[in-house]
């Protein structure tokens, strides 16, 4: 029996196990034998059942017995899935977070502009009326789901037909200020962005955080500022935001589970002198071998704690406190003091483990939707690029993306372009409908096309590249304004003889018909004539400014180089 068999056998005996324990099987009397044996068995997670272990009977009902319960569930989710339009389907969706999110807070998103004033608004919500907060958000919170219910297939149907140049955004468990950002910059590269779905998770089970309903209302306003790219409605939608069932698939799905198993193993294995060939063997090793694995993944740096760069050199103890200290407010007290209680080895193969369990899904995120893996952080990069080298994966989906292209979109993510994140979203929508972001994309391949031509893939060089082409897009803006300027500075000094009297005519040309009644003299109806021309220049000038900034060369360089993330 080969992996794939393997791996269908046991989710068969799970459905089983778990249908006979909630009382919704009911075999036949000559059955309990096989009954027993089957509740008998305990699987960890990604364990694969050794059907050599289990009687003939038994192996019949799972096969059979799993067969008919996957069945009924198949028919009962496609009897509840309905089918909607992309556009509509996003929309909805937003507008269930904007009301999950109004429920529990009792105010607009756009109303915070921090996760503290988000905090103190919760505070003093719960505190002065908790049983109304509680009544709103569930009912808002079971609107949400039952959107998934009905909509999720559809929405995941969208996301893998769309066509165009389009990134998955991934390797990691939350949509925070950073997620955000490079959705911003690489808004103005590519096509679609599909995001999976930040939210769900939250209404999925139990993800064992302090404050999580704060914890959720931080992640709702951070997807919302997306909002404005879903409201435009473009033919091509700049983002799609898509239910991916993560937690539910680690909890349920062996296929998952096996998989993100065998992945940690790949990783993490070949760097520890007694190379566990199983994700279970993997933990008894790091128990009875702490300090060694602590030591190999430090040096590996497969154990970085959130907060820390990859290039940064801990001692273990300095890992281990920097870890919790990041957890702190984050992970429920419960979990923590459960982990304060594991060896540093242990600890060091969670921390690795939480890392390299997203950059499974996106691994299989950018397989099902052929779309190219996205990532925001260095750090993620870093696990990304393990994981492609230990599974002999190509960073760059071929069939998606040219290696040209692949480079520059990881350039783009440089802390040295991070100023590009300050452009407001709705200004993001409207350059998107004037379909700027493919002569965006046309205008850095120029720059890039004589480094791929002579076979340079070193981010070192390329990078740079990037940076200089945009550059080059805001010397043009300001060249643009200042050929304008040169345009209308002939007209200004032909008319510019009355001095400070044209400027207030000019001003007040807006009332030339009431002027005209009154009978103005000769003289100062000539001045007058001139001031409007004036006004007239002036008003094309200012018109024709307004429409060169409004472009994408003209919001490239009007953002703010110096504002915050």
């Amino acid at each position: 029996m080969d992996r794939e068999q393997l791996i269908d056998l046991t989710q068969r005996f799970v459905q089983l196990q778990e249908a006979i324990r909630g009382d919704r099987f009911h075999a036949r009397s000559q059955d309990a034998g096989a009954i027993q044996e089957i509740l008998g068995i305990r699987l960890s997670p990604g364990e694969l059942l050794v059907p050599e272990k289990v009687s003939r009977e038994a192996l019949t009902l799972i096969r059979l017995g799993g067969m008919a319960i996957r069945a009924f569930q198949r028919d009962a989710a496609e009897s509840m899935q309905q089918q909607i339009d992309i556009a509509d389907g996003q929309a909805e969706l937003f507008s269930l977070f904007e009301k999950a999110f109004r429920a529990f807070v009792g105010c607009s998103y756009q109303q915070f502009s921090s996760d503290m004033e988000i905090k103190s608004r919760v505070l003093d919500r719960v505190k002065n009326n908790p049983k109304k907060v509680r009544e709103q958000f569930n009912a808002a919170a079971s609107e949400l789901s039952d959107f998934y219910r009905r909509h999720g297939s559809a929405i995941y149907g969208h996301a893998k037909a769309l066509g165009g140049l389009k990134l998955v955004l991934g390797g990691q468990r939350s949509f925070g200020p950073s997620a955000l950002a490079g959705v911003q910059k690489m808004g103005l590269y590519v096509d679609t962005q599909l995001i999976a779905d930040p939210i769900y998770p939250f209404l999925e089970g139990d993800l064992h955080l302090n404050a999580l309903h704060l914890q959720l209302m931080i992640a709702l306003r951070n997807v919302l500022q997306l909002k404005p790219l879903v409201d435009a409605r473009l033919p091509v939608p700049p983002v799609l935001v898509f239910p991916s069932f993560e937690k539910l698939l680690e909890a349920n799905d062996v296929q998952t589970q096996a998989g993100i198993n065998e992945l940690i193993v790949k990783v993490v294995a070949p760097h520890l002198s007694g190379v566990p060939t199983t994700f279970e063997e993997l933990m008894l090793y790091a128990g009875d071998h702490s300090d060694e694995v602590i030591t190999r993944l430090l040096v590996e740096r497969l154990f970085i704690p959130p907060g820390v760069s990859p290039r940064t050199v801990l001692t273990p103890q300095e890992a281990v406190d920097q870890y919790f200290s990041e957890l702190a407010g984050v992970r429920d007290t419960d979990m923590l003091r459960k982990m304060r209680t594991l060896k540093p080895g242990v600890l060091a193969l969670i921390c690795a483990t939480d890392r390299l369990q997203p950059q499974y899904h996106l691994i299989e995120n950018s397989g099902e939707l052929n779309a190219q893996p996205m990532l925001t952080q260095p750090v993620h990069w870093h696990f990304f690029e393990k994981c492609a080298q230990a599974s002999a994966l190509e960073m760059r989906r071929a069939d998606v993306l040219s290696a040209q292209a692949f480079n520059t979109v990881k350039a783009l993510q440089n802390d040295g372009l991070s100023w590009l994140s300050n452009i407001p979203v709705p200004m993001l929508a409207e350059l998107l409908k004037n379909q700027e972001n493919a002569a965006f994309r046309e205008e850095l391949a120029k720059h890039t096309a004589i480094l791929t031509a002579a076979g340079i893939d070193d981010m070192e060089r390329v990078t740079p590249a990037v940076m200089h082409g945009i550059s080059s897009m805001v010397q043009k803006h300001q060249k643009t304004i200042a050929e304008i300027e040169a345009r209308y500075a002939p007209k200004y000094a032909s008319t510019g003889i009355f001095g400070g009297a044209t400027l207030a005519l000019g001003f007040a040309a807006q009332f030339l018909p009431a002027v005209g009644i009154l009978g103005a003299a000769a003289p100062a109806v000539t001045a007058l004539g001139a001031g409007v021309a004036y006004g007239r220049d002036k008003i094309l000038e200012l018109s024709e400014k307004k429409k060169a900034r409004r472009s994408l060369l003209g919001v490239l360089a009007t953002v703010d180089r110096d504002a915050a993330d």
